[in-house]
């Protein structure tokens, strides 16, 4: 599905299709639904990536095409995956199954002396080892990714927000279309007399639907054999 599709969803319910006026998008801008659109997928993620729903996670090697950031000897941090939400599992490739997941480092423990690194932190958007590896070494990340959508720029004009919205929405988005198409229609509707009872019981309702999703979802993902539940990425 596409946030084209999406909106023309919503469009209909707002009468702000060419089907039923001859121009689609005037009563309602197409900037507009897609600042909708936009927020209620932030929320979306935000809400499974706390339920650490895995439809939301990635996992990929430090040096891959998904990750291509390294960690060289003598330097403690790599960048993060342009679309990380949220850090959710940390390993020392190649020991997930002997060492398990790193830890999160105390603010004592982020300086601690030695070679082989024992725990992590987030810091300015990278991830820092602690103790700094006296040689390279390569990790495992799982992350909650936020949708290509978002990390898109405030579109100049309806050109621009046209072609945003081409963009295809990741798969788990098909799971809250009826969701977001109310959340866009109501939200629009509601912009003459902004009611905030209104505004807040839409993001409610994504909520509700989050967590309804997040304890449906299916576990076969997670490889629980392995210390930590690590997750393989076969459900997606």
């Amino acid at each position: 599905m596409t946030g084209m599709e999406l909106v023309n969803l919503a469009a209909m319910d707002l009468r702000d299709h060419e089907s039923l006026t001859g121009a689609s998008h005037t009563l309602y801008p197409l900037r507009e639904k897609l600042a909708r659109l936009k927020s209620g997928l932030r929320f979306l993620a935000t809400e499974l990536a706390r339920e650490r729903c895995n439809r939301v996670m990635k996992e990929a090697l430090s040096g891959s095409t998904e990750w291509p950031a390294a960690i060289t000897p003598g330097r403690a941090w790599l960048d993060l995956p342009a679309d990380h939400l949220a850090v959710l599992e940390v390993y020392l490739a190649g020991r997930e199954r002997d060492l398990g997941p790193l830890p999160l480092a105390s603010r004592e423990d982020r300086f601690r002396a030695g070679s082989e690194p024992t725990a992590y932190y987030l810091a300015g958007g990278r991830l820092y080892l602690t103790p700094t590896p006296a040689e390279e070494v390569s990790l495992r990340l799982v992350w909650a990714a936020w949708p290509e959508l978002c990390l898109q720029g405030e579109p100049a004009d309806e050109s621009q927000a046209s072609a945003q919205l081409e963009s295809e929405l990741p798969a788990w988005v098909l799971l809250f279309a009826e969701s977001l198409r109310q959340f866009i229609v109501l939200g629009c509707a509601n912009r003459g007399e902004y009611d905030t009872t209104v505004e807040q019981g839409l993001y409610q309702m994504l909520k509700s639907a989050a967590a309804e999703a997040a304890a449906l979802e299916d576990l076969g993902g997670w490889d629980r054999e392995g210390p930590g539940g690590l997750w393989t990425g076969s459900e997606l």
